[in-house]
């Protein structure tokens, strides 16, 4: 079971929650019901009556905690059918997340409030990924839909985090934990939701965040956190490792964020072995968010800082 699968069950803690999942006819959606069970989630399908099938959708839906979509089957003829269910879990307001299958374009003009991910549909582990990302979310109570625009931080929340950051810096020791709370903190501020990695698991990074609102990223963003710069060659062996880790799980992007300053500023960095991840230190993503007021403008450009000698 995936780290996010096990959160999306802690999270829920036993408690009877219910999906939704709209399908076409004809097609295997074994994995992905498996991986909605795996984060203790029952699913729901509707009591057909004759001729009443759709109002025993919308029922259905109705009584449903969520709705997850799965298509884009090459050979399935789904998209319309796809679409009544998406918009009768819109209309009641139903958190939404749309499993498309990465050989085939999603359709057009979907609206900005779902969340759509992108893989295969025989890939158990990536499924488990990033439905139990959204599951967690919904158990969470996160269930407002993305915003068309960037949230911005406001200015009471960078005062504190700025506070809070200067503090931790000061302190002679610190532990990656109190580091890890900071940055969730720091996502929260800009409308993303931030879940830890369980510490038994560790499979190179220590938050899973849900693509900030307004972004072009397909998947969660990854993140590590680290105290203090490594040196250049364990710097790559963090970046394999979170690159590797955000292909294996079909995320949006990996981010690594120390909290020690640079030598000098340096920006972010599109660290090897590919373009999937940057690296920060904290007070530059900090005053990248203070200056812009959001998340996504700041990721990812930049050249690479120079760690402290």
């Amino acid at each position: 079971m995936s780290c996010c699968a096990l959160m999306a069950q802690r999270m829920n803690g036993g408690c009877d929650m219910q999906a939704f999942l709209s399908y076409p006819y004809g097609v295997d959606v074994s994995l992905v019901a498996m991986a909605t069970r795996d984060a203790n989630w029952d699913l729901v399908d509707p009591v057909t009556t004759s001729g009443l099938m759709l109002a025993s959708i919308r029922n259905t839906i109705a009584s449903a905690d969520a709705v997850i979509v799965a298509g884009g089957v090459p050979g399935s003829h789904d998209s319309a059918a796809l679409l009544v269910e998406v918009g009768i879990a819109l209309g009641l307001g139903k958190p939404v997340l749309v499993v498309w299958e990465e050989s085939s374009a999603p359709p057009s003009g979907l609206p900005s409030e779902l969340r759509v991910s992108r893989l295969s549909l025989r890939n158990l582990d990536a499924l488990r990924f990033h439905i139990g990302v959204f599951l967690a979310d919904v158990v969470a109570g996160s269930r407002t839909p993305r915003a068309k625009v960037p949230t911005r931080a406001t200015q009471g929340d960078l005062n504190r985090l700025a506070t809070q950051l200067d503090r931790l810096q000061a302190r002679p020791s610190i532990t990656e934990t109190d580091f890890v709370r900071w940055i969730e903190d720091l996502f929260r501020a800009v409308g993303s939701k931030a879940v830890p990695s369980p510490r038994p698991n560790d499979r190179g990074f220590d938050l899973v965040v849900s693509a900030p609102p307004s972004s072009e990223l397909d998947g969660p963003v990854l993140v590590e956190a680290r105290t203090h710069w490594p040196p250049g060659d364990q710097l790559r062996r963090v970046t394999d490792r979170l690159a590797n880790a955000v292909a294996s799980e079909r995320a949006g992007l990996g981010i690594v964020v120390v909290l020690s300053k640079p030598a000098k500023p340096g920006g972010a960095w599109l660290g090897p072995p590919s373009s999937s991840v940057s690296i920060f230190s904290a007070n530059e993503l900090l005053e990248g968010i203070s200056s812009m007021g959001h998340l996504p403008g700041l990721l990812p450009t930049g050249s690479p800082p120079e760690p402290d000698e």
